[in-house]
């Protein structure tokens, strides 16, 4: 009797599974993994640099608070300190030129001025200069004005 031959693969005879080769890549799908690949690239880079914008941002907040928060200090303590009779007379003296009834004035011609309570010194360091010819911003303006003046200048 004859044999009949197996239509079936020899692979498939010998329990293996099939060999499937894989053909090169159409142009036009290299050319859209390229461009995909190129954008999810720009993204990322995109996103990295505004990481940085906002820590740089976050560290002058953070800087900025802590100035506040010195200054805040320092008002409290001049606040606590005129509340007492002593330092109200210490501040009529200093600023308003006071002296008590059996004190005689001496002013010298040419002195430097008195020193300035450190709080004021601090406050007035903390604000922009005023021009005389302008009216001053209120204070919401002024804030603003402090990061979009550079850009006018």
């Amino acid at each position: 009797m004859l044999r009949r031959r197996s239509r079936r693969r020899p692979e498939a005879q010998t329990g293996q599974p099939p060999v499937v080769r894989a053909s090169a890549p159409a142009p036009h799908q290299v050319l859209v993994f390229f461009l995909a690949a190129l954008w999810m690239g720009t993204q990322v880079f995109r996103l990295g640099y505004q990481e940085i914008n906002l820590l740089q941002r976050s560290r002058l907040l953070e800087q900025e608070k802590a100035d506040v928060a010195a200054l805040h200090h320092a008002l409290r303590a001049e606040i606590a300190a005129a509340t007492t009779n002593a330092g109200v007379e210490r501040l009529a003296r200093e600023q308003l030129g006071f002296v008590m009834a059996e004190e005689i004035p001496v002013k010298a011609v040419g002195s430097a001025a008195l020193a300035e309570a450190p709080a004021v010194q601090i406050a007035r360091a903390a604000r922009p200069a005023e021009s005389s010819d302008k009216a001053p911003l209120p204070p919401a303006l002024a804030a603003l004005a402090k990061y979009f003046m550079p850009l006018w200048r």
